[in-house]
């Protein structure tokens, strides 16, 4: 079979996809127009890539979303995120044995988790960038035990009685 440009032999195409009504050509997928720069099928049945048109939309063609005022996750800086999900994949697999990859979860005394923060901390201070045992950044594993202690403290119904710090020791 030739796929020469005169078109000798052309690729089959099933003729029952969707066509696109702005040049009648197999619409993948897409309602509608396919966006210019979806790669469309030429008369040769070749994938061409049109060129980038941006258009700006006139203000009453926009979705309204009221959400002013509303939490912007998007603004968080993505590497502590992969960062707090790279250690807790480490500690999933330290502790398969027993307490599972949730383990955090089943609480922790809050002293154990301050006393494992303030170690990466003093260690991060003290010139040491990684942990010695996982290999990841300290600065990693500072933020994944402030986000266990965030957890625990905007939780308190589930994690209080973990709670064992001085300051928040009830006087009898």
């Amino acid at each position: 079979m030739s796929n020469n440009i005169n078109g000798s032999s052309r690729f089959v195409v099933d003729k029952n996809l969707p066509r696109c009504p702005s040049h009648d050509k197999v619409n993948y997928g897409y309602k509608g127009f396919c966006p210019p720069t979806t790669p469309i099928l030429d008369g040769f049945y070749r994938k061409i890539d049109l060129p980038l048109k941006v258009v700006s939309l006139p203000e009453s063609t926009l979705g309204i979303k009221h959400d002013k005022g509303k939490n912007r996750i998007s603004l968080v800086p993505v590497e502590i995120i992969k960062g707090i999900g790279k250690v807790l994949t480490y500690g999933a697999i330290k502790y398969s044995e027993g307490g599972g990859p949730h383990n955090w979860r089943k609480g922790i005394e809050y002293s154990r988790v301050v006393d494992a923060l303030l170690r990466h901390l003093f260690a991060y201070l003290g010139g040491e960038r990684n942990d010695l045992e996982s290999g990841l950044p300290h600065l990693y594993h500072l933020a994944t035990n402030l986000a266990f202690l965030i957890t625990y403290e905007e939780h308190p119904e589930v994690y209080e009685a973990n709670n064992d710090l001085y300051a928040y020791k009830k006087e009898d």
